[in-house]
């Protein structure tokens, strides 16, 4: 009990620590944009600001080093969410004391509190993991009208440069914000080698791999491109055909998780509508709170399980 509340506390300072850190930072950019004022009082410095910067990014650095913090962070990034690795951090340690409090109280078992303590911020996190892959499947899905306003512009006698300008104006997100920062890294004086490179590893896709390694071929020897783009456009249509019939046969296999995670909860509301003083002791009772409490991390286990399984990966 101490424990958690000691988290919490802690949480709670870095916190108040980060938001403090946030409003430094925005002072020192608004100084930098809109000049000095001459009526201030006790400015925060810039070099101070700017020492303060290279720690956090020391700090981002070192984190960075660990492959769950870098998974988290590209998570978080390709499921579109506006917060950074240290607010990822501070969600899933909080959402971790909040359960694990919630449990202690509600079944006084310190097995299931250290089980909850550790399960969820994992749900959290596969929540997230299920989003970026939903991002993943739109960025797969937006490829071919990328690959079509490329071709019609370089027909016309245009640039790929232009057609990722206009792709930027008038593609819906994610693909909009992914090329835009795409065009921001060229305007940068990247390498588009380098840059597109990075683009298709961070979504790390079949179909972006092989976008990505098209053009950066032909960026570095040379040759018409649209020849490149149109074996390409080829390719993702066929795997799409592909997945379409594989998803098809895998549809009964997903209905079946889900049919197996509502069940039990499902006997236990007909129970309740049925003979509701059973359930009604079963919660009073310590040991039913446990058993209930094991059910359902069962199920969510389960249901992961089964629709991981379920799922047909093309080589």
């Amino acid at each position: 009990m101490i424990i958690f509340v000691i988290l919490l506390l802690l949480l709670l300072a870095y916190l108040l620590y980060d938001i403090y850190m946030d409003s430094q930072r925005q002072k020192i950019m608004e100084r930098l944009e809109f000049g000095f004022e001459s009526e201030a009082i006790e400015q925060p410095s810039l070099w101070d600001g700017a020492t303060n910067l290279m720690q956090v990014n020391a700090i981002r650095q070192l984190l960075y080093r660990s492959v769950i913090t870098r998974t988290l962070d590209v998570t978080i990034k390709r499921a579109g969410f506006k917060f950074g690795l240290f607010q990822a951090l501070f969600i899933l340690l909080f959402v971790a004391c909040v359960a694990g409090l919630g449990i202690y109280f509600f079944a006084n078992n310190p097995a299931a509190t250290v089980a909850v303590f550790f399960l969820a911020p994992l749900s959290i996190f596969m929540i997230w993991r299920l989003l970026a892959e939903q991002q993943q499947k739109k960025i797969d899905l937006q490829l071919p009208s990328l690959i079509n306003s490329m071709l019609t512009t370089m027909r016309a006698g245009g640039t790929p440069i232009q057609a990722l300008h206009a792709t930027s104006r008038n593609a819906d997100n994610p693909m909009k914000d992914s090329i835009t920062q795409v065009l921001n890294q060229l305007q940068l004086g990247q390498s588009p080698i380098t840059v597109w490179k990075d683009w298709s590893d961070f979504w790390d896709t079949k179909s972006t791999r092989l976008l990505s390694t098209g053009i950066r071929v032909k960026w570095e020897a040379g040759g018409q491109m649209a020849s490149v783009l149109e074996h390409i456009l080829e390719s993702i249509e066929f795997r799409r055909k592909i997945e379409q019939r594989i998803n098809t046969l895998t549809t009964q296999a997903k209905l079946g998780s889900i049919l197996l995670s509502v069940i039990p909860p499902l006997l236990v509301y007909l129970q309740y509508r049925v003979k509701p003083e059973l359930v009604i002791e079963m919660f009073n009772d310590e040991i039913g709170k446990q058993l209930y409490l094991y059910a359902g991390i069962l199920t969510t286990v389960g249901f992961f399980w089964l629709r991981k399984m379920a799922k047909i990966k093309m080589e």
